[in-house]
This record gives structure tokens, C-alpha cells and sequence, in this order.
């Protein structure tokens, strides 16, 4: 990590984030099997959230793009 992290906070510290995670996942991550992008967007969407933090609700996605899991990769919506 090339950024200094002078958080004090431990849940908004990223070096602590991984902590609690199961080591099956974390290798699996460092293999690329799990996409931990995809896993930060749905959860955001999942808070209603946009890539930024804003609040953007739960009808539409933002810049309508959503994460579809069956497939696992994000999918345009087709526009009208």
C-alpha cells in the first residue's frame, strides 16, 4: 500500500480490513477467483449508494450499470 494511513479509527482503517476474513477467502481473492470490486460495488448498491458514497436510493443503479451475480460482471442497462 503506497498511501499513509494516519486513521485512528480502526473500521475506517484499511489495513484492519481484512482481519476478520476467512484465509480460504483472502487466497481465493489474491487468485482472482473473487472479484473484490464487484463485491465492494453491489455491497454500496446494496446501501444505496454510487462509487463516490452519495446517496443515489435503491430504484435505478447509477449510470445504469448494475453487478449481476449470475454472471458476475457488471451489465449495462440498455437504454430506452
Amino acid at each position: 500500500m503506497t498511501e499513509t494511513i494516519t486513521r485512528t479509527r480502526d473500521e475506517v482503517n484499511p489495513d484492519y480490513m481484512f482481519q476478520t476474513i476467512n484465509a480460504e477467502l483472502l487466497v481465493s481473492a489474491m487468485q482472482g477467483k473473487i472479484d473484490l470490486n464487484a463485491l465492494a460495488w453491489r455491497e454500496l448498491r446494496s446501501r444505496g449508494l454510487d462509487e463516490y458514497g452519495n446517496w443515489v436510493g435503491f430504484d435505478k443503479p447509477e449510470k445504469g450499470i448494475y453487478y449481476n451475480k449470475n454472471i458476475h460482471r457488471f451489465v449495462t442497462i440498455p437504454s430506452d
